[in-house]
């Protein structure tokens, strides 16, 4: 994402750590909902001024009621307009005329209801506007602050008690969602220090609080929930925020369905589905995305003690210790599916392993038998040889329930506890069947602590990769490649910039008549390949604009003619710029690398199967572009057809080095006048190693490619 990109960023502080806040419609009813926002201020210790705003009490709940915000003595950060929807823009110009620089406004029936309370909304927001005021809502829970003490919202989240401390922040485009969340974090005593609904959206948006919560010094992980990107450049900002600032975001993203897609000429439309582009996205920022509420809270669970203890894992090198062979293989299987890396421990280290438990697996996993409940002191001393020096950047550990036992709890927690004393810096996981007291201690000496090995290892995992991403160099674009054309680009355009990337071409010539092709085809003096060139025809094969292996003139001159007649058949108003005559490439793997042109997350890199079997097998990896050869590298491993190219049943393994170095330089492709670029390159051929690759056919379309009603 380059600077000119990069949204400005607002002060939300009257917002999300108000200091005076106006309730209008407060209500003297505590359970109600207006008067339960008031209720949870007053009790939760709102540390500012609190103003009550109702023109039938002269107090409520104890608190002086004010006619109308005007009559306030002061304007204030932030007013909650807990009125119905048909008095919230009265009560909303008011706010502007007092001054407020924030509001929080709840009522639904707005754009969520059609037509009419979409152009209500609009109304609302140029109210805001031209008040310079923050507008949260329509149809938002609201927001909370544990440190400013500004609980509000009515949702009931707080019956049981407010939060305390935490460093946790979570934003979420369902109040509902969110809210539900927010309490099981709280039964998992985990503290939300900042929350915020954000409803409609229309003003403020998820990606604009997510920036905030990002370059909140208090606050170390972000949760998200998102059921779509309002503005996908203030979420590629505020991601790429947290990212440089080391804060790890999990989200759920839901809607996993193509809806909205709108069709463009190329085949990469049909597989870069919105939810593949968000999954690109998560990749990009090193963003968790989560598939559950558990999933997402023991992500965050093990980023916060790991930021809180600073045992961040610093790479995949993992050492699973455990004393059930069965266990170590389980979590073997779940380590290697989750991308974590095994090596072997130290030659020394295994001597000592093997010396001290009579029939143990020093290999890794290290299986430590059980005679490890008559050894617990060289249990630990494993523990601190394995993480000794750079080969391990984390340890994950089974006790199970054998961690419970009276007689040997105590025992247990103390070599764990001085073995993670002698291992600072590494990330220390452990499964263990343990009372709420004790698994606090084993947290206080380290260790982030589960009763199971699965959801330790995939939180474990999900630390790995965000620590990968936030590693990576800022984003820049100095090194994109400006390109541009004129008229209708054809083939011969594309193939045109591709040469100019440094991509593999074959000699071609464009013939404007059958004669010119019989020509060229005698010159070549080889099978050749006989192509349509039209901008109006995308795809060649399905228009009988394509003809393959033919051999002379006369066979030429014939394939020219018979294309113009199936073109013309098929496409009676297509406009035909000539014929391409090429020889016929060299036996290879068909690959797919194109360019696509998202309208909420901009440029999106699709590789996978080429040819015709694109879009039916749906093979493919994206990531937000442009990439490195090592992203580049592992989209090609994320695809079936990576075995192919390595070499399947005896064929030559493919020069996958030139593949990557294509799929780079095509990444960088940008539109010199800023116009949205669609670019295919399909069949792409990857040649035997050192042979390079070369781009056979290749497809501009310029423009967006998703559209929405607005």
């Amino acid at each position: 994402m380059s600077g000119r990109d990069n949204p400005a960023v607002r002060d939300l502080t009257p917002l999300l750590r108000p200091r005076s806040i106006a309730m209008i419609g407060a209500s003297s009813d505590p359970t109600r909902g207006n008067g339960r926002t008031l209720r949870y201020l007053l009790q939760g210790g709102f540390k500012g001024e609190l103003f009550a705003i109702n023109p039938n009490r002269s107090e409520v709940q104890g608190v002086r009621s004010w006619r109308s915000i005007g009559d306030l003595p002061q304007a204030v950060d932030a007013a909650i307009v807990a009125v119905p929807g048909a008095a919230v823009a009265a009560a909303l110009c008011e706010c502007a005329a007092a001054g407020t620089r924030a509001a929080i406004v709840f009522a639904n029936g707005f754009a969520e209801a059609g037509a009419a309370g979409a152009q209500a909304q609009r109304e609302l927001v140029a109210t805001a506007r031209d008040a310079g005021m923050i507008l949260l809502g329509p149809n938002s829970l609201g927001a909370y602050d544990a440190r400013a003490r500004s609980f509000m919202t009515f949702s009931s989240m707080f019956e049981q008690g407010f939060p305390q401390g935490g460093r946790i922040g979570m934003v979420t485009q369902s109040g509902g969602w969110g809210s539900e969340a927010r309490r099981l974090a709280a039964d998992r005593g985990m503290s939300i220090v900042q929350w915020v609904s954000t409803g409609n959206e229309a003003d403020l948006n998820a990606g604009e609080v997510l920036h905030a919560m990002a370059l909140d010094p208090g606050i170390d992980v972000i949760l998200l929930y998102l059921e779509g990107a309002r503005d996908g450049a203030q979420l590629r900002a505020a991601l790429e925020a947290a990212r440089v600032n080391g804060k790890p975001v999990v989200a759920v993203k839901v809607g996993r369905t193509q809806a909205g897609q709108a069709a463009v000429a190329t085949h990469t439309a049909a597989l870069a589905g919105e939810d593949r582009v968000f999954a690109a996205l998560c990749h990009r920022y090193g963003v968790h995305r989560a598939d559950s509420l558990e999933e997402l809270l023991d992500v965050a669970y093990a980023a916060s003690h790991a930021i809180a203890h600073t045992r961040m894992p610093l790479g995949p090198e993992t050492v699973i210790v455990t004393h059930s062979g069965g266990f170590g293989v389980h979590m073997t299987d779940q380590a290697v599916q989750l991308g974590l890396q095994l090596p072997e421990p130290p030659g020394k280290t295994r001597r000592f392993i093997e010396e001290a438990f009579h029939g143990a697996s020093a290999r890794n996993p290290v299986d430590l038998t059980g005679q490890t409940q008559n050894q617990l002191p060289e249990f630990g001393r494993v523990v601190e040889l394995l993480l000794e020096g750079p080969r391990f950047a984390g340890a994950v550990i089974f006790v199970g329930m054998a961690g419970a036992a009276p007689a040997l709890r105590e025992r247990w927690h103390g070599v764990l506890e001085d073995a993670a004393r002698r291992c600072p810096g590494k990330w220390l996981g452990v499964t263990i069947l343990a009372d709420p007291q004790m698994a606090k201690r084993y947290e206080e000496a380290g260790y982030a602590v589960f009763q199971d090995t699965s959801r330790m290892l995939r939180a474990y995992a999900a630390l790995v990769a965000m620590r990968a991403a936030s590693m990576m160099a800022p984003e820049t674009d100095k090194d994109l490649h400006a390109v541009a054309w004129t008229g209708s680009p054809t083939e011969v355009d594309a193939k045109r910039i591709l040469g100019t990337a440094g991509i593999g071409l074959l000699d071609e010539h464009v013939c404007a008549d059958a004669e010119e092709a019989a020509s060229a085809a005698e010159a070549f003096g080889i099978p050749v390949a006989v192509k349509v060139v039209s901008a109006d025809i995308p795809h060649k094969t399905e228009a009988g604009g394509l003809a393959l292996n033919v051999c002379g003139a006369a066979a030429t001159r014939q394939a020219v003619t018979t294309i113009q007649q199936r073109v013309r058949a098929a496409f009676p108003q297509a406009r035909i710029s000539g014929f391409l005559v090429s020889p016929m490439a060299a036996a290879g793997t068909d690959c797919l690398v194109a360019l696509h042109h998202d309208e909420d997350f901009g440029s999106v890199i699709v590789f996978g199967a080429g040819g015709v079997m694109t879009e039916w097998l749906g093979d493919v990896s994206m990531r937000l572009a442009p990439v490195t050869e090592a992203e580049a590298r592992a989209m090609i491993q994320e695809t079936r057809i990576s075995k192919a190219l390595q070499g399947w049943r005896g064929a030559p393994a493919a020069d996958i080095d030139a593949l990557v170095s294509a799929i780079v330089a095509i990444s960088k492709l940008r539109v010199s006048d800023g116009t949205p670029l669609n670019f295919e390159v399909n069949p792409l051929r990857v040649l035997p190693v050192g042979d390079g690759v070369i781009a056979l056919d290749a497809l501009i379309a310029a423009g967006p490619s998703k559209r929405r009603d607005s």
